[in-house]
C-alpha cells in the first residue's frame, strides 16, 4: 500500500490504514533541518482483512514507513524519545487547521500519549515496506477511555 495525504480529510483516511499500528519511540525521529518527522511502524492490514483475504484469525502486518513533511516542531506527551525501547500503539491522527494552511497533527496513541507536530501544511507519504507476516492478534481498544476520555 503507498498512500499520500495533502489535507485533513487525507488524514482521516490515513489514520485509519494506521489505526492499532504498533512502533518503538526509537523508531521515530525528527529531522528538523529537512523539515521532517518519519516513523517505521508494523501497521495492522486492515484493507485485508476487509476483502476478506484468508489467513489467520487475527489478520497480518506490515512493516510501514510513514513521513510527515513540512513539520516545524515536534512535542510529544506521556513518553520521551529518550527511551527508544518504549512501544506506542497508534490509536488515530487528529488534524487540526491553525493558520491556513498550517495544522497541528496529534498522533494519538494507546494510554493517553501523544506526539504534536506543528507544520506548514498536511504533507504526508504512507508505504508498506516488504512483506506481510501473520498475526493471532487483531487490534482492540476502548477508543474514549484511552484517548483521556473524549
Amino acid at each position: 500500500m503507498k498512500l499520500k495525504g495533502f489535507d485533513c480529510e487525507d488524514v482521516g483516511v490515513l489514520a485509519a490504514a494506521l489505526e492499532g499500528a504498533v512502533v518503538k519511540v526509537g523508531d521515530m525521529a525528527f529531522q528538523p533541518r529537512r523539515r521532517r518527522f518519519v516513523l517505521l511502524l508494523n501497521r495492522f492490514r486492515w484493507e485485508a482483512d476487509a476483502a476478506g483475504t484468508p489467513g489467520p484469525a487475527g489478520g497480518s502486518r506490515v512493516r510501514c514507513g510513514v513521513r510527515f513533511d513540512g513539520v516545524l516542531t515536534v512535542r510529544t506527551r506521556g513518553f520521551r524519545i529518550t527511551e527508544p525501547d518504549t512501544v506506542l500503539e497508534l490509536l488515530t491522527i487528529a488534524c487540526q487547521v491553525t493558520e491556513p494552511p498550517a495544522v497541528a497533527l496529534t498522533l494519538i496513541f494507546a494510554g493517553g500519549f501523544e506526539a504534536v507536530l506543528s507544520a506548514e501544511c498536511v504533507e504526508i507519504t504512507l508505504e508498506d515496506i516488504g512483506q506481510p507476516w501473520p498475526t493471532a492478534n487483531r487490534p482492540e481498544h476502548d477508543r474514549a477511555s484511552e484517548a483521556g476520555g473524549s
